[in-house]
């Protein structure tokens, strides 16, 4: 019987006390069952960590323990398990769902879905960017410009920079 905690068996037996009755046996089954199912606390939470942080291996191993220490069930947990895989922890901004399943000592189990939010809370920052002087009436001003805008340069901490931008339009004619 699944999440059968026990079985007891009992024999009952009657007997007339007048001659020529014979004794009869009844047995009786009770089954003592667990169908109640393990719980996550409510208490867990999914976890946001900075994309550039040096601990982020071990926030996440803290993260795991406690999701693990935090099910509970009527007759005692057997298991709590996961599918988190490090190779799969974004490196940049991103997320990743982790998948726990508890089960108790009967084989009654659970799932849970938290997720792992990497975030970036810092913007890109600037290279130095060189002051371009140019001659109004060169001929090649506008590839000198385009070859300035070009140059400039961003850094981010976390996934690279997706966009640079400027609001630069053109210049006036010459003449």
């Amino acid at each position: 019987v699944y999440g059968a905690v026990s079985l007891i068996i009992r024999t009952w037996t009657s007997d007339a006390d007048c001659d020529g009755n014979t004794a009869q046996s009844v047995e009786q089954r009770i089954s003592i069952l667990d169908t109640i199912k393990p719980e996550f606390s409510a208490n867990n939470s999914n976890l946001k960590i900075l994309c550039d942080d040096t601990n982020r291996v071990a926030a996440v191993a803290n993260w795991l323990e406690a999701i693990n220490i935090n099910a509970t069930d009527n007759c005692g947990i057997h298991s709590i398990t996961n599918d988190y895989n490090a190779d799969n922890l974004p490196t940049g901004c991103g997320t990743l769902d982790v998948t726990f399943t508890a089960t108790d000592n009967y084989g009654n189990s659970t799932i849970a879905v938290y997720t792992i939010k990497s975030i970036d809370n810092r913007a890109p920052e600037f290279a130095e960017i060189d002051t371009l002087d140019v001659d109004y009436c060169a001929t090649d001003r506008d590839t000198q410009i385009a070859g300035w805008l070009q140059a400039v340069n961003a850094t981010d901490n976390c996934s690279g920079v997706a966009a640079i931008v400027n609001n630069y339009d053109s210049l006036p004619a010459i003449g």
